[in-house]
């Protein structure tokens, strides 16, 4: 995303009125959101379709169909897509991890018979910690052996409940039939908020939302194909070297992608369990690794930057810190919403940087027109 230089003269007046009456609309729909938490699902989902959905719909229009068509065959089609992804990969999917989940008593008994003796041995000869705190460090490991009882109630109470959220969300009227309205009356809605903009603000705002909108839907798209690249990757790698549950795995961490890094985690976690269970020698273990490396490296070099891009893309650090931040704020959500948090605060910081560069705070008033002039060369 290219920065905009500041006019030669800014209106700081215009400036102090614009963070204003955005921050005071920003208000509002915070206090719109808590008079509304109720509906916060249901309206949330339908919106977040009407913003993947309008583009689609805009190049659409170009065909002269009716726009009531247009979004209805689109409304239908993405919710059929939805339907059947859920009712076919999702229940194979919780198949197979459940029986992963499975060989963790399995996987836990190689490693005390196996892995754990060495293990002491190189601990205490490097004079880590004592045998002692070793042992006591065992003793506490040991309530693995209850993990898959409690893994699986988890998952149990998740598959049931699942169902009952998801057709609350999917198959409820409300979530159709506000993005069929949304869809179908959005260049009026456009029209009717420009026209209660202040006048002089009106074009300031207008390029500051399309500056928005235009990052997340890049930064979202983005992520989805990662994603989706990097979950037929890790399919097709961990199949070549024999894994067991390999397109289980593989799909997870594909999934998982969307919060960056939590691929690597949840995938690399799950494999671990496959290979301890059945180990056959250092080089399986090795041979998935290889596979994690190889998929990591590709994404680092050649997928992240080619689909999401420089302009668009978020400093990994960056993202790594904001995601444990929200979640610990904010928890699931916290953690889901942490990307496009930033995809805005980016789009925010570029927008206002070219004025902070220009105002007194920056530099003195003699100097203000050189920094000026600087930021427009940059």
């Amino acid at each position: 995303m290219e920065e905009k230089a500041a006019p030669e003269k800014v209106d700081w007046n215009q400036v102090r009125r614009f963070v204003v009456f955005s921050a005071s609309l920003g208000g509002g729909l915070i206090l719109l959101f808590l008079m509304y938490r109720t509906l916060l699902v249901p309206v949330g989902v339908s919106l977040f379709l009407s913003f993947l959905l309008a583009p689609l719909v805009a190049a659409l229009d170009k065909l002269h169909m009716p726009r009531s068509l247009t979004v209805s065959m689109l409304l239908l089609l993405t919710l059929a897509f939805l339907t059947t992804t859920c009712l076919r990969v999702f229940p194979a999917l919780y198949t197979e991890i459940s029986g992963l989940i499975e060989l963790v008593p399995r996987a836990y008994d190689k490693l005390t018979r196996i892995w754990l003796p060495s293990i002491r041995s190189w601990v205490l000869e490097l004079n880590i910690i004592s045998s002692q705190e070793f042992d006591a460090f065992i003793r506490e490991s040991r309530t693995l052996s209850y993990l898959p009882e409690k893994v699986n109630q988890a998952l149990f109470t998740l598959w049931s409940t699942a169902p009952r959220l998801l057709g609350l969300v999917i198959h409820s009227l409300l979530v159709p039939l506000l993005t069929f309205f949304i869809l179908k009356n959005y260049d009026q809605t456009e029209v009717r908020i420009r026209q209660l903009l202040p006048r002089d603000l009106e074009e300031p705002l207008m390029l500051f939302w399309s500056r928005i909108s235009t990052s997340l839907r890049e930064v979202l798209k983005g992520q989805a194909m990662v994603a989706a690249t990097l979950a037929v990757l890790y399919v097709a790698g961990l199949s070549a070297v024999g894994l067991q549950g390999a397109v289980a795995i593989g799909l997870l961490s594909g999934i998982c992608r969307l919060i960056p890094y939590l691929d690597v985690i949840v995938g690399g976690s799950l494999s671990l369990i496959v290979v301890l269970s059945d180990f056959q020698g250092a080089g399986q273990l090795l041979a998935v690794s290889g596979v994690f490396l190889l998929v990591q490296s590709l994404d680092g070099m050649l997928i992240t930057p080619r689909i999401i891009g420089e302009k668009t893309g978020l400093h990994p650090v960056l993202v790594i810190v904001s995601i444990v931040a929200f979640g610990e704020l904010f928890g699931f959500w916290g953690v889901l919403l942490a990307i496009p948090v930033l995809a805005v605060a980016k789009v925010v910081w570029l927008s206002a940087k070219p004025f902070y560069l220009a105002s007194a705070l920056y530099a003195p008033r003699k100097e203000s027109s050189e920094v000026l002039t600087e930021s427009e060369q940059n």
